[in-house]
């Protein structure tokens, strides 16, 4: 049978009953693998026939999801630079605490 795939950058859910909503970041035709990746960045790869049996449809992504997904982006990008100042603090802490005691 003659698969249709999903076009990259397109958003999908599977049924009503779930409010997961993925967007599609590569196809391989060649192993018919379809690469998805959800608003949280967790990545997933999907055979293209488990694909079809999932009967996906086009998600409706309003200015709200984006704006969810994007200020996600940034709250993750901002904890990793707090932490990165806390590591660079601790280092320094211990470097001073070296040099006192040579």
């Amino acid at each position: 049978m003659n698969m249709s795939y999903p076009k990259v950058g397109d958003w999908y859910q599977f049924g009503v009953q779930t409010n997961k909503v993925i967007e599609v970041v590569a196809v391989d035709r060649r192993f018919g693998v379809i690469t998805t990746q959800c608003v949280d960045g967790e990545l997933d790869e999907i055979d293209a026939e488990q694909w079809r049996d999932l009967e996906p449809y086009h998600a409706d992504m309003n200015d709200w999801a984006r704006v969810t997904y994007f200020t996600e982006l940034t709250d993750m990008e901002e904890q990793q630079e707090t932490e990165w100042q806390a590591a660079e603090q601790q280092y320094q802490l211990q470097q001073d605490q070296n040099f006192k005691l040579h």
